[in-house]
């Protein structure tokens, strides 16, 4: 590190940033169920205005508040007022961008006087920026990246505040508040009790330094937008809407969750995988013993804070996503980057340190590996609905230099080599990065992706209805977003009897008894249990696999 200046490491941490998150963002389709379904409220607000009260295929959507929609919304109207692939991920990708700024910032703030002082910043962004749940999350089209954010620049204020140190009611509680309106509570609840949970370990003398003025800024934007949401409703009289987005979708859906029920020591397995390929690492920084807690400083200590509060507040809901805990990984990563940078500092390695680069090693050389296996085709990849070819090239040049850096990585920890070690392990998931974006998703996207069966479904129907003036009438059992926002037309949502039924939808039966005229958007195996009970003459007009083996039909009812 000492031989690079300080712009020269700026610009390449830029570089880095720029291909671990951006190159190929917009190269292959948004991907089933979340980013097509929150890709169609930003394009529903751009067509609609439905810049307050969100809507989604025309009906109004309370699962989440409107500022990530908003977000991919400007981007879209800022490249021509279309939403795709690159405009509704643009925002996640930034967010992440300045998540590893900000990060940067703070962590250069903890002893600026020191000579050494860089490497521990310099750690701390490059082991955020590879691990693999991060840079993941940058390139998918979803919420948490962005809450991601606001928690990570709250709880950096919220340390200066905690401290002693000068800070800005007004910003901590913006930042607060903006994450309020990107996901809720949680926006709150996150930094708030983090930092609680920091004076509890502080000791009392802490709680007077509690941003308690801080708070009451977070709801300013928060009211602003209810001011007008409440107008919205009761102008279109929809207040059930209200009571789904401020009650079910935040208290309910924490304590009584309808879906993505876990067991209770899931997030505490899920960080490991995650956190990959740093989890050894991480797993050394745990503070075990008395006397590594005592040797820990205040930054450290308030990033177990962050981290164990946010582990225990999202255990206590039964329901249960790996994303949920996005705002540990900033501060996860900086405990991490200070145990390695102290391991720099050694002139020899105790045996759990140096296992913990071994492990990091043979990972590596287990994925090239893995990638050599599939060139020599001793192994066939479960993706028998894949009609192309399998890019071999691509994936027998990923192996050899995931082994070629795996052996680098290896024989630097083994002369306790921390720096050159670090910079193989960012190089190594910079290639599982570069392969995974650029050549295996771009290959799936032709049969993953809805586009290919809605383009066609729209030829369909637009010629059915050329020389007419009536609008067509277009349902779907077990509705999906990707299918409306590639469509042309609004999307009638029919329950699925057969799979997961809706009473409060209208079955197969009741929408051509509703809309003879209609068409209707099926599962060829749905389509063929409601046959077995229904005597019904239709007429197929478009027959076509999407995604792992599923025929899908559009049909209409045959005169």
């Amino acid at each position: 590190m000492e031989t690079f200046s300080k712009n020269q490491l700026i610009a390449g941490l830029i570089l880095l940033v720029l291909i671990f998150f951006f190159l190929g963002l917009g190269g292959y389709d948004l991907t089933a169920p979340d980013e097509p379904h929150f890709a169609l409220v930003a394009k529903e607000m751009l067509t609609d205005n439905h810049w307050v009260l969100p809507h989604r295929n025309q009906t109004p959507y309370p699962d989440k508040p409107p500022f990530f929609f908003w977000t991919i919304a400007l981007f879209s109207a800022l490249a021509g007022g279309t939403v795709n692939a690159w405009t509704a991920r643009l925002s996640t990708a930034i967010a992440a961008s300045l998540i590893l700024w900000i990060i940067w910032q703070w962590s250069r703030a903890g002893d600026p006087d020191k000579p050494e002082n860089s490497l521990g910043p310099l750690f701390t962004v490059l082991i955020l920026m590879s691990c693999f749940k991060f840079f993941f999350q940058a390139r998918i089209a979803q919420i948490d990246m962005v809450l991601c954010l606001f928690t990570t620049a709250a709880l950096t204020a919220g340390y200066d505040a905690m401290t002693g140190k000068s800070y800005s009611p007004f910003r901590l509680g913006l930042f607060m508040g903006l994450g309020i309106l990107t996901k809720g509570p949680v926006g709150l609840l996150i930094p708030a009790g983090a930092m609680a949970v920091f004076a509890l370990m502080s000791g009392r003398s802490a709680w007077k330094n509690y941003p308690f003025k801080a708070l009451a800024w977070t709801f300013v934007p928060v009211a602003a937008w209810l001011i007008l949401l409440i107008l919205d409703v009761a102008l279109n009289n929809q207040w059930d809407y209200l009571n789904n987005l401020l009650f079910k979708q935040t208290v309910v859906r924490f304590f009584n969750p309808w879906h993505h029920h876990q067991p209770v020591y899931y997030f505490f397995v899920s960080i490991l995988y995650d956190f990959l390929p740093w989890t050894p690492f991480f797993l050394l920084a745990l503070p075990w013993t008395r006397p590594s807690r005592e040797a820990l400083d205040q930054r450290q200590i308030f990033s177990w804070a962050v981290i164990l509060f946010t582990l225990v507040f999202f255990t206590l809901s039964k329901g249960k996503r790996s994303i949920y805990i996005l705002p540990v990984f900033p501060f996860a990563a900086y405990v991490t980057a200070a145990k390695l940078q102290w391991l720099a500092g050694k002139s020899k390695l105790a045996r759990t340190e140096l296992a913990a680069g071994l492990i990091a090693g043979l990972l590596t050389l287990i994925l090239g590996l893995g990638c050599l296996v599939v060139l020599g085709g001793w192994v066939a990849l479960p993706l028998g609905w894949v009609e192309a070819p399998l890019p071999k090239g691509w994936i027998g040049a990923a192996g050899f230099m995931l082994t070629a850096v795996s052996v680098y990585i290896l024989t630097s920890i083994l002369k306790n080599r921390i720096k050159p070690m670090v910079a193989g392990i960012v190089a190594a998931m910079l290639v599982v990065n570069l392969l995974f974006f650029l050549v295996i998703l771009p290959w799936l996207e032709p049969f993953r992706s809805a586009r290919g069966f809605t383009e066609a479904m729209n030829q369909v129907i637009t010629k059915s209805y050329e020389r007419s003036s009536e609008k067509p009438v277009v349902g779907m059992v077990d509705y999906r977003s990707a299918y409306r926002l590639y469509g042309l037309f609004t999307l009638i949502e029919v329950a699925n009897e057969f799979g997961f039924p809706n009473s409060s939808l209208p079955k197969i039966d009741n929408f051509f008894a509703a809309h003879p005229d209609g068409w209707l958007i099926v599962r060829q195996d749905d389509w063929e249990s409601f046959l077995k009970d229904h005597a019904f003459k239709a007429k197929i007009h478009l027959r076509q696999k999407v995604g792992s083996g599923d025929l899908f039909l559009l049909i209409t009812k045959d005169k």
